[in-house]
């Protein structure tokens, strides 16, 4: 009944290419640090090197996966998408959404011969991700699953990524919108649950040397729980707006919110631990291929066709 994406080589594939003219220059290095408080975002154009390998896993602490609020577990905070913050609340909506962020022209990335993935437990919660994003945000206004914003929407130009693996991701390898002039290169992409690469609406693209195989066959969680994680979201802001509101109707959403609290996190201690998930209610229906309508390895759409039409 399901299928699994086992590999596929590309030797060349080229889409009227224009060669990038990003030189090595001074060498900007990142290192696992930089990944302590979210996604990674290049804003300057420059040459960027994996210094180590990374594993995505931010803002976490064990005693996150408690019942107060399993729902925020690496989840950014108010501090750093309000005012001045690193991260708009708009464009981070469904949390960090990538690990790398390329929002600027004539960016080289070396991975260096290092490993990007992203953690087990971040991927049990951040459903929608992809390990390098090649925009501000996910899709455009008007566009995806949510609402993005609708100020200025930054795609990447003149892009080079290029030697190295990049490894899990609960979505793509690398995804973009709107993009021009990408060079992908000497990449191994595994371990996804979508995509290797899916790019919308993209021009002058070459993928070069780059291996896609054995996508991801041990996903311990089935879709239900990120929606019980995106509904627990939605009845926090519901009970914080009515919360001088107190009637019957709210004491039973609280008692449901506690319910749905402990069962999310004794869930997420169980993958954390590397233990079978035991609730029927979460874990995975498909003998751990993922549960999504697509697996493929590289996904090109002529536009940008999520949700509403730009």
């Amino acid at each position: 009944m399901f299928s699994t994406f086992t590999c596929l080589g590309f030797a060349l594939l080229t889409l009227n290419f224009a060669l990038p003219t990003v030189g090595t220059g001074s060498v900007i290095s990142i290192t696992q640090s930089d990944f302590e408080d979210g996604s990674y975002i290049i804003s300057e154009p420059g040459y960027y090197q994996l210094a180590e390998h990374i594993v995505f896993r931010p803002l976490f602490k064990e005693s996150d996966l408690g019942d107060a609020a399993p729902e925020l577990t690496m989840y950014p905070v108010e501090d750093q998408e309000k005012g001045t913050g690193k991260y708009s609340a708009r464009a981070f909506s469904l949390g960090f959404f990538a690990a790398i962020v390329i929002q600027a022209e004539d960016v080289v990335l070396d991975l260096n011969g290092k490993n990007l993935s992203q953690s087990s437990i971040h991927a049990a919660t951040q459903r929608f991700f992809a390990l390098i994003e090649l925009s501000s945000a996910p899709f455009p206004p008007r566009n995806g699953p949510a609402n993005f914003g609708t100020s200025q929407f930054i795609p990447s130009r003149n892009v080079t990524i290029e030697n190295g693996n990049l490894g899990l991701s609960s979505h793509h390898g690398i995804h973009g919108n709107l993009n021009q002039d990408i060079t992908l290169r000497n990449l191994v992409i595994s371990n996804f649950e979508v995509a290797g690469i899916s790019l919308n609406q993209v021009s002058d693209l070459k993928v070069e040397s780059v291996d896609i195989m054995d996508s991801r066959r041990d996903v311990p969680i089935s879709g239900r729980l990120s929606q019980a994680i995106f509904g627990l979201q939605a009845l926090s802001v519901h009970l914080n707006l009515n919360s001088k509101a107190l009637s019957s109707e709210t004491s039973e959403l609280l008692m449901a919110q506690s319910a749905l609290r402990k069962s999310v996190s004794t869930v997420l201690k169980q993958i954390y631990s590397g233990e079978n998930v035991d609730n029927k209610l979460f874990a995975t229906l498909t003998e751990g291929l993922p549960d999504g309508s697509f697996v493929g390895g590289i996904l090109i759409n002529p536009k940008v066709f999520v949700g509403d039409k730009l």
